[in-house]
Order: structure tokens, then sequence, then C-alpha cells
């Protein structure tokens, strides 16, 4: 299995005229896969909560989704509460 990156930002430098450089945070969008594997769902289950809108995501094409990893992860934190055992 290969190593997946795990940062959730990339940092770009955009060049501006009067103050210099500018940073943007660019989104780590994943795929369906990636983000059922980072979560311990099934791809299913990642599928129904797209479908149900219940998590952030850009829909590419019809079938091609990608989502922001840090937006969903964040959605996931404030309206789901974990009952560890």
């Amino acid at each position: 299995m290969t190593q997946r990156r795990m940062s959730t930002m990339k940092v770009t430098e955009v060049p501006q005229s009067d103050s210099g450089p500018v940073q943007i945070k660019e989104p780590d969008l994943i795929t369906k896969a990636v983000f059922a594997q980072r979560t311990s769902l099934s791809i299913r289950t990642v599928e129904k909560l797209l479908a149900e809108r219940r998590i952030p995501a850009i829909r590419m094409t019809r079938k091609m989704v990608r989502i922001p990893w840090a937006e969903a992860l964040e959605h996931l934190r404030k309206n789901y509460q974990v009952n560890a055992q």
C-alpha cells in the first residue's frame, strides 16, 4: 500500500504588486474511497452521506466527486458525537 499525504492544506504564493506575495490555502480534495478509509466508513456510507448532503463535496462531473478533507472533517466534528467505550 502506498503512503498518502496527510496534510490538509497546501499553501500557494501568488505575486502581488503592492505589498508582496499573498499566500492562498488550497483545499486537500480527496476521493470517496480515501475519505472512507480516513474515517473508517464504508464507501457506501460515504455515498449515502453525500447524497443526503451531510458532508461537503465538489461535483466535477455527474460521477466524479471530490471531498474537501478539512471542511468535511470539521463538519463531522460539529454535527456528530463520538461514543467511545
